[in-house]
């Protein structure tokens, strides 16, 4: 995508401005626009610092004969708006970034419409007068602390937290030796849902969960028993380093469910000129899954699998 510019009656409002630059203005709301070819292009809003009350987020903004979908909100955009007290976000926008409504302290509700997929770290953190969030079945990534010192927070009973078919997190301190069951009907175990329950012994992941997020049982250093099914088809980096099971995996290549999740080895171990050839029926190799296994020579990757994750060979030389 290449990045609009504007029209040049612009550039003096961007020098002057205490927002950061921008390519178009309304109603309070600042945007950057990408075009992409063919002439469409989406548009993500930079800030939002000058609104205040009730504020209705676009579908879409038309600048000089163009039209442009919101599709993104940015790190930050709206945070410290004291003076938001309700925010309505369109189906349009599939992404919300980290801190963007953070220190909000007038905002009690949020309805956010179908089309965010996931919500960032600290996104609503802080927002101290937030009671009421309304947010969709489409959303399946929602980082821990996203709602951190809110009421509508505080107000959830401890233990398992769920959000629609997500299992966001454990909320309070885990007894020891507990044993969980997730409930039937969730399809994701979000990032670091469990990370350092030191009180989890065994878990049981019901079919149906198809993803299991970054550092979901991280450092569980008493988790020896986890059960997976079959309909798992993603598993973040570090969603099982620092617990007893991963730790009683066999070296060399471990599989959860269709997925390589790692290449397992004592570190400075490897054999030299080592040749792995991923099993038949794997859909996916892990991103890191093969960090710095600087012993491996060859590798026999099968047609099955379809997607390989991020630096899943980084440090391989």
């Amino acid at each position: 995508m290449k990045k609009l510019r504007t029209l040049t009656a612009l550039i003096a409002v961007l020098c002057c401005s205490a927002t950061s630059a921008y390519d178009f203005e309304k109603d309070g709301i600042y945007y950057n626009l990408y075009k992409t070819e063919g002439g469409a292009g989406s548009a993500w809003i930079e800030s939002g610092k000058d609104c205040s009350g009730n504020v209705v987020i676009p579908n879409s903004v038309t600048v000089e004969g163009n039209t442009y979908s919101v599709t993104g909100i940015d790190m930050g955009a709206f945070e410290d708006c004291y003076s938001l007290t309700s925010v309505t976000i369109p189906g349009s926008v599939t992404s919300i970034q980290q801190q963007t409504f953070r220190n909000c302290t007038n905002l009690t509700s949020v309805t956010i419409l179908d089309g965010v997929t996931s919500i960032l770290n600290d996104a609503f953190g802080n927002c101290s007068s937030l009671t009421s969030i309304t947010i969709p079945s489409s959303v399946t990534s929602i980082h821990r602390g996203t709602f951190n010192g809110t009421p509508w927070y505080e107000n959830q009973e401890d233990g398992l937290l769920y959000i629609n078919n997500v299992l966001y997190e454990y909320k309070g301190t885990m007894p020891a030796g507990t044993s969980v069951n997730i409930k039937e009907g969730t399809t994701h175990i979000n990032m670091s849902a469990f990370s350092q329950c030191s009180g989890l012994t065994s878990v049981t992941i019901p079919e149906g969960v198809v993803s299991i997020e970054h550092s979901a049982f991280w450092r569980c250093s008493n988790l020896t028993s986890v059960a997976i099914p079959e309909s798992v088809t993603s598993v973040g980096a570090s969603a099982f380093e620092g617990t007893p099971w991963y730790e009683n995996q066999e070296d060399g290549p471990i599989y959860i469910s269709k997925v390589l999740y790692k290449y397992k080895y004592k570190k400075d171990t490897m054999p030299t000129e080592t040749s792995v050839n991923i099993k038949e029926g794997t859909t996916s190799i892990n991103a890191y899954a093969f960090e710095d296994c600087k012993g491996l020579t060859s590798i026999t990757i099968p047609s099955s699998v379809t997607s390989i994750g991020d630096r899943a060979f980084e440090g391989c030389i």
